[in-house]
């Protein structure tokens, strides 16, 4: 029983870390798009201008 909820204590802690990761470059991901549009935007309101 012990070994059971060791391994799936572990799983869950693999799990966790993953899904941290993913959320983490989720985010950068993003902002990174984000920033690039803004940037964009601004280029063209400049030209506009």
């Amino acid at each position: 029983l012990s070994t059971i909820a060791i391994g799936t204590g572990k799983a869950s802690i693999h799990r966790y870390l993953i899904d941290a990761a993913m959320e983490h470059f989720l985010q950068i991901f993003v902002i990174a798009v984000v920033k690039h549009l803004n940037k964009n935007i601004a280029n063209r309101l400049k030209f506009k201008l």
